[in-house]
């Protein structure tokens, strides 16, 4: 017996984490569409100082999702990831999101 684990593509998903002085953040997605990722994704950065109240710090929509996060003297690096099968000429690439862009 072969266990397969199945997600709805309307879900949201945590990919990652990273964590500075203060804080901690959560990369997740979720696709626009349920039956077609091809219409994109939408991915939110959230934060918790106490890992128990979360707040939204931004969110983008692009062809794909962001995988990855780092945070590097207040500024974000994500990573853009992709599944087997659905990948885009954006997977792979990493986006900075500048701490300036955020006040």
């Amino acid at each position: 017996n072969e266990f397969v684990a199945e997600r709805s593509l309307a879900e949201e998903n945590i990919t990652d984490l990273a964590v500075d002085d203060q804080r901690c953040y959560v990369v997740s997605y979720r696709w626009k569409s349920a039956s077609d990722p091809k219409q994109g994704a939408v991915t939110t950065v959230s934060a918790s100082a106490d890992l128990k109240n979360w707040s939204k710090l931004f969110s983008f929509d692009d062809e794909t999702f962001a995988s990855a996060i780092e945070v590097v003297n207040g500024d974000f690096y994500l990573g853009l990831g992709g599944t087997r099968e659905f990948c885009t000429p954006s997977t792979g690439m990493i986006l900075k999101v500048g701490k300036d862009k955020l006040q």
